[in-house]
C-alpha cells in the first residue's frame, strides 16, 4: 500500500462491526477507486474502520478482499492475523469483530429493507398515537370511534397538519379538546 490508499477492481461493500461496543462502520469501493469509509455508527467505529484503510490490514478489508465473512470472536487471538489492527482494536475495548462482504445489489437490498423496516415502524408509531387521540376525543365528545377519526381528520385538513402530527398534540394535551367537539356539534 502506497500512501494510505487501497486500489480496488471490483465493487463490494463490507460491513463490519467490533463487539464491546455498538458499533458498526461501512466501506465501500466502485470500480477502480479508493476503498473508502462511507458510514460508521459511532465515532470509534469510524476511527477503526480509518485505521484498516490506512494501514491496510483488518476484518472489513480481508472481507472485502477474500468475499467471505471474517467472524473472530476472540480478538486477543487475532495478532498474527492482524498486528497492528489487533492492538489498536483491543486497546479501544473490543473483543471481536463480524466483516460480511455484500455485493452492491446485496446492500442495497439490505438498505431497501432498512427503509421498509424503517417506514413499517413509522406507520405503526402513526397507527398508535392516532389510536390513542381517537380514543381520548370519543370519550371526551362521547361519540364512537368513527366519528372521532373523522373529527380529527377534518381538523388535520382544515388546518392543513398532518394527522399524526395533529394527533400528538392531542394525546399530549396541546389541543383544546372542545375545539374538535364543539365545532363538529355546531355544523350538525
Amino acid at each position: 500500500m502506497s500512501g494510505g490508499k487501497v486500489t480496488v477492481r471490483d465493487t463490494r461493500p463490507c460491513w463490519s462491526a467490533v463487539t464491546s461496543a455498538s458499533t458498526t462502520g461501512r466501506c465501500a469501493a466502485r470500480f477502480v477507486r479508493l476503498l473508502r469509509l462511507i458510514a460508521a455508527s459511532s465515532e470509534q467505529a469510524r476511527l477503526l474502520e480509518l485505521f484498516q484503510l490506512q494501514y491496510d490490514e483488518g476484518p472489513c478489508l480481508e472481507a472485502f478482499a477474500t468475499g467471505h465473512a471474517v467472524v473472530e470472536t476472540d480478538l486477543r487471538s487475532a495478532l498474527e492475523r492482524w498486528p497492528r489492527f489487533t492492538p489498536y482494536a483491543v486497546g479501544a475495548g473490543y473483543d471481536s469483530v463480524y466483516a460480511m462482504p455484500l455485493r452492491l445489489r446485496q446492500a442495497a437490498a439490505a438498505t431497501k429493507a432498512q427503509l421498509r423496516d424503517e417506514q413499517l415502524q413509522y406507520a405503526l408509531d402513526s397507527r398508535i398515537i392516532i389510536e390513542q387521540a381517537k380514543g381520548m376525543v370519543a370519550e371526551h365528545a362521547h361519540i364512537d370511534m368513527a366519528t372521532a377519526f373523522e373529527r380529527i381528520r377534518t381538523r388535520a385538513r382544515s388546518t392543513n397538519t398532518k394527522l399524526t402530527g395533529l394527533a400528538a398534540h392531542i394525546v399530549e394535551g396541546q389541543l383544546d379538546l372542545d375545539t374538535l367537539t364543539v365545532a363538529a356539534t355546531r355544523k350538525h
